[in-house]
C-alpha cells in the first residue's frame, strides 16, 4: 500500500501514513497536533482544531482496554489478522528444532570438522519479527484511532522483509535497554562476592532477588518503549525523559494496569519461545505446548492494542 507523506501543520515536520489513513484523523508524533490525512502526497493536512478536551486525555480507557478490546476479536475483519498469527506461531512452533549439522573433511588436519545449521533458530528469528512487525502495526493503528485490526500487508517481499528486520532492530534495542539495570546489579553483586557462594545456601537466594528486583524498572518501562517503536517510531526518544516518565507520572494507574498484562507475556515470550516440534518430548505435552504458545501470541494480540489505546488517550503527555 502506497504512503502519503506531507508536512504536518503544526511543527512542519514530515509526516507518513499509509493510503488507508486518508481521510481519518490522526495525530502528530512530534508536537501532538491533530490532523486529517491528506489523500495525495503534499497535499496540506487539514489542522483539527484543539480544543479544551483535546489538550487533556481522553476519557475511557478502562472500557476500552477491557470491553472495547475484547469485543474487536469478535469482528469479521479480526478473522484474517488471528489467522495470520495462529499460523505463523504453529509454523514456528514446528521448525524451531530443524537445527542440522554438516561434517566437513579438513584436509589440513585429516579430520571431520562439524559446522552446524541453526536452520530452525534462524526461521523462528525470522517469524518472530514477522509476529512482532504486526504487532508494531497494530498498536500503531489503534492509536491513531483505527479500531479495525490492520491486513498483514505483503505487497513487497523487499519491504515485508526489511520492515521485520526493522521491527526485530527495534526489540533488540529495547531489549538491550531493559537488560543494563539488570547487568549493573550483576556486576554490583558480584563485585561484592554474592555470586561466588553456594546454590543452595542464602547467598544465592539474595544474589537472585537482586537480580529479579534489578528486571522491575526495566520491564516497567517495556510498555513505553514498545510504543516509542511502534506508534512514534523513533528510538531515539527512549533517551527522553519527557516522552518516557510524564505520561507514566500523569496516567500511573492506567499504566500499571496495563503493562500488569504486559510483563506476563514477556516473562511467558522468553521461556514458550524454545518450544517446539521435538520426538523426544510426549505426544501430550507437545499439544499442551503449542496450544499454549497459539493462546499466548492471540493474548498478545489483545496487550499490543491495549498500548495503542494507551497513547490514544494519554499520548497527550508524550510531548
Amino acid at each position: 500500500m502506497a504512503t502519503i507523506t506531507f508536512d504536518c501543520p503544526g511543527c512542519g515536520g514530515i509526516c507518513g501514513f499509509d493510503s488507508k489513513h486518508a481521510g481519518r484523523r490522526a495525530r502528530c508524533t512530534r508536537c501532538q497536533q491533530r490532523f486529517i490525512v491528506p489523500e495525495f502526497n503534499g497535499q496540506p493536512a487539514q489542522k483539527v482544531k484543539s480544543d479544551e478536551e483535546e489538550d487533556q486525555a481522553v476519557g475511557g480507557f478502562y472500557h476500552a482496554l477491557f470491553v472495547d478490546n475484547i469485543k474487536a476479536f469478535f469482528r469479521t475483519s479480526s478473522t484474517t489478522p488471528v489467522v495470520w498469527i495462529t499460523v505463523l506461531t504453529i509454523v514456528r512452533f514446528t521448525v524451531r528444532h530443524m537445527n542440522y549439522f554438516l561434517s566437513v573433511y579438513v584436509k589440513a588436519t585429516g579430520k571431520m570438522a562439524t559446522l552446524p545449521l541453526p536452520f530452525g533458530l534462524a526461521v523462528s528469528i525470522f517469524l518472530t519479527g514477522c509476529m512482532l512487525r504486526y504487532y508494531m502495526d497494530l498498536a500503531r493503528s489503534v492509536a491513531f484511532e483505527e479500531d479495525a485490526m490492520p491486513d498483514a500487508e505483503f505487497n513487497s517481499p523487499v519491504r515485508f522483509t526489511t520492515s521485520t528486520f526493522s521491527a526485530l532492530y527495534s526489540l533488540l534495542v529495547i531489549v538491550f535497554i531493559v537488560c543494563i539495570p539488570i547487568l549493573v546489579v550483576y556486576l554490583g553483586l558480584r563485585g561484592l562476592g554474592f555470586l561466588s557462594g553456594d546454590e543452595d545456601g542464602w547467598v544465592s537466594i539474595v544474589s537472585w532477588i537482586g537480580l529479579g528486583i534489578s528486571a522491575v524498572p526495566g520491564l516497567f518501562l517495556f510498555g513505553v518503549f514498545f510504543l516509542v517503536a511502534a506508534v512514534m517510531e523513533d528510538l531515539t526518544m527512549v533517551f527522553d525523559p519527557r516522552v518516557l516518565f510524564r505520561p507514566i507520572r500523569k496516567a500511573f494507574g492506567p499504566y500499571l494496569v496495563l503493562m500488569l498484562t504486559v510483563v506476563p507475556i514477556l516473562v511467558l515470550h522468553s521461556w514458550t519461545f524454545g518450544f517446539g516440534w521435538n520426538r523426544q518430548v510426549e505426544p501430550v505435552t507437545l499439544i499442551v505446548q503449542a496450544v499454549g504458545v497459539i493462546l499466548l501470541s492471540v493474548w498478545t494480540l489483545a496487550t499490543a492494542r491495549g498500548i495503542g489505546l494507551f497513547y490514544r488517550h494519554y499520548g497527550c503527555y508524550m510531548t
